[in-house]
């Protein structure tokens, strides 16, 4: 046998050197391929925006040449512009970014969804890549109610809720209405709404299941609609459909897949919010044998819609924490969902769990100060900025009588408030101060010309003289007039006292849901010309609770439908639609209804419902607009923008929605983008 012998200077591994060599190796190589990921996924973004880019400079052109904005196939020379002639604005279609025009837009050369009159989006779902995602994390929210149809608060809970049920129509980064239940959005031309626009008929999908596999038919959207107006739901307040229940007479149920609204007033303005996307669909053979609609949490049935996800463990939901996971539902008429699961956890500072990729998107909340320093960490990732619609409102109840009652006092009070200096303070300036109209300041019905109400102590002290409200004993606050006596609320509800001639102490409520730097920079406003208010916090539901049953003289109120469609100024300060009790909301100014200009509006109020013609609409809403700035029942203090930062990698088709989903929040959380991957548009074949 030969043997072999190492010579000098061959030395060979021992075996474990050889394994540290393999792991050095493997973990070098994992680096690398994570490193190329990374590369590769701000490539596709890089590539994204530049596109982006290119598809917006071909639509100004195209804007510039006709006065209008162009489909891709008219930037690519595939159809024809409005001359009848082919351009090559774009060498050819592009394969990353989608162009919707919107209905109505403006050629203004901003490219802005809710200014201009088109949108960019993926042409891919995501841009292309991730192919999937398997699941999102994103930080859960507090105090929203249970996701079961007639248990959710606030727009958020809406959202969630709408997670597991679907209306008729939703929306898209447009803003404007898409299918969802319904084939097609129904429109005079293709036969969907009478000429008169008091009959609204909706064809429904066929084959869509309930998620405990019954079918869904039209009999389901007819017991919703019957259910809320004269069922066990009639005095249940959780829904944005409402507005419409006066003007309809009955629902039809045509076949199976076809059901008609007979309406007895048209109202060619705000069906689609109210009806179309507002109202949630519910099952009948779950729901109609259900008296209780408002305690059924405990129930895993009061969770069973027709939407993307399923609600994991739905009877140990915790509504005051809203941690929760939602899982695909296979049977989703639209397939299966883009994201496969959401995950919302508890987050206690937004930049950290982005820092540490805790989660895979976050934003900066609606009342925090921010600074740039601070938003450091994150600044190196993508985000999305929007004008926001939450705003945070100075309510007054002039049912309470005097010096609520009286337009001066409301009017000292407003010039009291430095509400550009709250922006910076409270908002870090991000955002606007709100308008007195009590519309968002990006909303495209706004009276520009309305009065801003800037901070002058002169004249609200002028005022409060006026109405006898003075400083007798000098001791720097002011004392009611003998003559007539103002009106306390007290803490514990609707009980007044009426004081005089000593101080008086308003009580200033508010929820401690949000910033209560607010009531107390408010607080100190008044005291500068001799009011010494009483801040009250209270927490969030019995704070909504006040608010809805109008238990204050005076309250801060925080809620986010201004980008909703205008009519939201009349059901929120309409006196003959609050005062009804069905109606009553956390939203609503109550006692306006003793002034000429309460009067004005109110009429005014009327006019715009009911009015097809989009011009003459808007000059009703600008003119109720100048009646509320007048009279100051209510004024916005500041509308936050919203601000989104999200992960690269991860999901990056995130947008806001004009207007809201439905008449309700603006925010980033629009169960479109997760379903699809995309900014608007369904998948193919829907």
């Amino acid at each position: 046998m030969q043997r072999f012998s190492k010579r000098r200077g061959e030395e060979g591994f021992t075996l474990i050197e050889l394994l540290v060599v393999i792991v050095i190796l493997g973990i070098l190589s994992a680096v690398v391929v994570f490193a190329v990921r990374g590369t590769g996924d701000k490539g596709q973004n890089a590539a994204q925006l530049t596109d982006k880019r290119t598809v917006r400079t071909a639509e100004e052109s195209f804007c510039a040449k006709f006065g209008q904005y162009g489909t891709e196939k008219q930037l690519a020379g595939i159809d024809a512009a409005p001359d009848g002639q082919k351009y090559k604005f774009l060498s050819e279609e592009s394969t990353l970014t989608d162009v919707q025009t919107v209905p109505g837009g403006k050629c203004t050369g901003s490219g802005i969804a809710d200014k201009s009159g088109f949108i960019t989006g993926f042409a891919a779902p995501n841009g292309g890549s991730p192919a999937q995602i398997d699941s999102l994390k994103l930080a859960a929210s507090g105090g929203n109610g249970y996701p079961t149809p007639f248990e959710w608060v606030r727009g958020p809970g809406h959202l969630n809720a709408n997670y597991m049920f679907d209306p008729m129509l939703w929306k898209d980064a447009t803003g404007q209405y898409i299918p969802w239940l319904a084939t097609a959005v129904p429109t005079v031309a293709n036969g969907g709404i009478s000429a008169d626009y008091k009959t609204y008929t909706f064809t429904l999908r066929s084959g869509v299941t309930w998620q405990d596999g019954v079918a869904f038919t039209a009999n389901d959207v007819k017991f919703t609609f019957d259910y809320q107006k004269t069922g066990a739901a009639t005095t249940v307040t959780q829904c944005f459909c409402k507005g419409a229940f006066p003007y309809i007479n009955s629902v039809t149920v045509n076949s199976p897949t076809s059901v008609s609204f007979n309406l007895n007033t048209a109202i060619p303005n705000t069906f689609m919010g109210n009806i179309g996307t507002g109202m949630i669909i519910i099952p009948e053979h779950i729901w109609t044998t259900i008296t209780t609609p408002a305690a059924q949490h405990t129930s895993a049935n009061a969770y069973i819609g027709t939407g993307a996800y399923k609600l994991n463990n739905p009877t140990a939901y915790d509504p005051s924490t809203g941690v929760s996971q939602y899982d695909a539902y296979s049977g989703f008429f639209l397939g299966t969902p883009y994201v496969r699961q959401l995950r919302f956890i508890t987050v206690t500072d937004s930049v950290a769990a982005l820092t540490t990729k805790a989660v895979d998107a976050g934003g900066v909340g609606s009342e925090e100060a921010v600074t740039d320093a601070a938003l450091a960490p994150v600044a190196s990732l993508p985000k999305v900025q929007n004008a926001g619609g939450w705003n945070r409102a100075f309510h007054f109840n002039l049912t309470q009588g005097f010096p609520y009652n009286d337009v001066k006092f409301r009017q000292a009070v407003a010039y009291t408030v430095d509400r550009k200096a709250l922006l910076q303070s409270i908002v870090g300036g991000r955002g606007m101060p709100g308008s007195m109209g009590n519309l968002a300041p990006s909303h495209e019905m706004l009276d520009p010309g309305l009065p801003a109400y800037d901070r002058d102590v002169n004249k609200s002290k002028a005022l409060l003289d006026q109405l006898g409200i003075v400083d007798t004993n000098a001791d720097g606050k002011r004392e009611c007039p003998a003559a007539n006596p103002c009106t306390l609320v007290n803490t514990t509800g609707a009980n007044t006292t009426s004081v005089t001639p000593a101080n008086f102490t308003p009580n200033l409520f508010t929820s401690t849901r949000f910033n209560t730097a607010t009531a107390d920079a408010i607080k100190q406003y008044l005291l500068d010309v001799g009011l010494d208010s009483t801040v009250v916090g209270e927490a969030s539901s019995t704070s909504d609770a006040r608010a809805k049953a109008g238990t204050y003289g005076m309250m801060l109120v925080g809620w986010g439908n201004l980008t909703s469609d205008a009519d939201q100024l009349r059901t929120r300060l309409d006196h003959s639609y609050t005062s009804v009790a069905a109606n009553k909301a956390f939203t609503s100014i109550y006692g306006w209804n003793n002034t000429a200009n309460a009067t004005s509006f109110m009429a005014k109020a009327q006019q715009q419902l009911f009015e097809p013609d989009p011009a003459l609409r808007k000059k009703y809403v600008q003119e109720m607009q100048q009646l509320v700035a007048a009279d100051v029942p209510i004024f916005t203090i500041y509308v936050p923008d919203t601000i989104l930062f999200y992960q690269v990698g991860s999901l990056s088709a995130w947008y806001s929605t004009p207007g809201g989903t439905p008449p309700g929040p603006p925010g980033f959380s629009n169960k479109h983008v997760f379903i699809t991957g995309k900014q608007f548009g369904l998948p193919a074949g829907f």
